[in-house]
């Protein structure tokens, strides 16, 4: 899949995300890859790269959002550490 390179990656940034994309959509279908750095001025750049069914990976990415992927419960010793599941 031909993606377009994002102003703020440089050659050889794009070269190792497209190398990390190909070696993990082997294994993996509908694949996103969200990556962030901090850049040679100190600012926080960020991409989003995405692979395969886009309606699959929208409705997963929605889940998460939504908080679906967290569990209901934890640990009662572990209750100040872990988020809790917001109640809509």
């Amino acid at each position: 899949m031909k993606r377009q390179q994002p102003n703020n990656v440089t050659n050889e940034g794009w070269e190792a995300i497209n190398k990390a994309m190909q070696v993990i959509s082997e294994h993996f279908s509908n694949t996103g890859l969200f990556i962030n750095w901090v850049d040679e001025e100190g600012e926080t750049q960020h991409c989003e790269i995405f692979d395969g069914n886009g309606f699959a990976l929208e409705n997963h990415i929605k889940k998460w959002v939504d908080g679906d992927f967290l569990p209901d419960e934890f640990d009662d010793d572990d209750d100040d550490e872990k988020p809790k599941k917001a109640k809509v």
